[in-house]
């Protein structure tokens, strides 16, 4: 199946006092852990790509170097400016690219999970894919969530999100159809502050 693994890297950091993404933790900047798990997991699964969104220039220049020593159209760097407006305008700018060659089913990374490994992308995808449900999220005790994946199908109910809105609410209407990807509480860590790390 085609996949597109979408990493948003976009954030405003507000909670975090300066740009998260950018802040270097044990020896490389926040960000990178992602997308360098992203990489790794996508490279052992045919037909998957890597999408990296993000409204800042040194990330967009990060990717596009590394896309140059990928095969072409696995990695790619998407500049979202109005990103500065919300979340909504992230996952917007990242569909409105993937329209131009849709996958059937593309997923949602947060830059700020820097614990989430390789082996846990590809296990979630494949458990996706065994499952024969048209979408999936991760689920951690009582909650639930990114990352998800959904079927193309459903792009069109992101294109109604406004400000920070994003995927849950879009899942949240789609919970009946949904396959939940254990993992044990805790495990999924967000960064949200510097006391987070």
């Amino acid at each position: 199946m085609k996949i597109d693994l979408i990493l948003m890297a976009a954030g405003n950091s507000r909670r975090f006092g300066s740009n998260k993404l950018l802040y270097e933790w044990r020896g490389k900047k926040l960000y990178r852990y992602m997308l360098d798990a992203l990489l790794e997991a996508a490279e052992g699964l045919p037909g998957v790509r890597v999408r990296v969104v993000t409204q800042y220039e040194e990330i967009l220049k990060m990717v596009e170097e590394l896309a140059k020593r990928k095969a072409p159209g696995f990695l790619t760097g998407v500049y979202s400016l109005e990103s500065v407006k919300g979340l909504s305008y992230t996952i917007r700018k990242a569909l409105d690219f993937e329209a131009a060659d849709p996958p059937e089913a593309f997923a949602f990374f947060t830059a700020d999970t820097p614990e989430f490994s390789s082996s846990d992308i590809r296990e979630f995808l494949e458990a996706f894919l065994a499952s024969g449900r048209p979408l999936a999220c991760v689920r951690c005790g009582e909650t639930y969530g990114n990352p998800a994946v959904f079927s193309w199908k459903y792009a069109p109910l992101f294109q109604v999100l406004t400000g920070d809105q994003g995927g849950k609410k879009v899942l949240n209407q789609l919970l009946d159809d949904c396959f939940f990807y254990e993992l044990p509480e805790g495990s999924r860590r967000d960064i949200d502050t510097p006391e987070d790390l």
